[in-house]
C-alpha cells in the first residue's frame, strides 16, 4: 500500500499506521537553539520558558498529519508530555517531550525541582533518563 507515495505498514490488531519518512520538525530557525527533535529516540526537547501547549505546537511542524498533545499539566507542556501525529484520528506516532529543568515533572520550573536535584546530588533519589536530560 502506498500513501503519499511512501510505503505504509498497517498494524491493525493495534490500529496505527507506521508511515515512511514521517518528519516533525521546528518551523522557525530562531526556535533552532531552543527545541530539537529526535525522531529516532522520539524526543521533543524543550529550552524555553513559555511552557503554554499551544504555543510549543505552534512552533513544530509533521510532514503529513496532524500534531497534538495527549497529555500536558493544565495546558502547559512537561517533562513527559506526549506529543501525537494523527491522520484519520490513527496515531502515526508518539514523541515524548523533555522540558530541560522541568525534573519534577509538572509542566513548570520551580523548586520542586531544584529539591530533586538536590536528592539527587547527595544520593537520596534516583532520577530517569528524562529527568536526567
Amino acid at each position: 500500500m502506498h500513501f503519499f507515495g511512501e510505503k505504509c505498514n498497517i498494524i491493525f490488531a493495534k490500529k496505527y499506521v507506521t508511515i515512511d519518512n514521517l518528519v516533525v520538525e521546528v518551523k522557525n530557525a530562531s526556535d533552532l537553539p531552543y527545541i530539537s527533535v529526535d525522531m529516532e529516540e522520539g524526543l521533543i526537547i524543550y529550552r524555553l520558558k513559555d511552557l503554554k501547549a499551544s504555543s510549543v505546537m505552534s512552533r513544530l511542524k509533521a510532514s503529513y498529519g496532524t500534531l497534538g498533545f495527549a497529555n500536558d499539566y493544565n495546558d502547559n507542556i512537561g517533562t513527559l508530555s506526549k506529543v501525537q501525529v494523527t491522520y484519520n484520528r490513527l496515531v502515526m506516532k508518539e514523541l515524548l517531550v523533555v522540558v530541560k529543568g522541568d525534573i519534577q515533572p509538572s509542566g513548570r520550573i520551580d523548586i520542586t525541582d531544584i529539591v530533586k536535584l538536590c536528592n539527587k546530588m547527595f544520593g537520596k533519589e534516583t532520577l530517569s533518563q528524562y529527568q536526567l536530560l
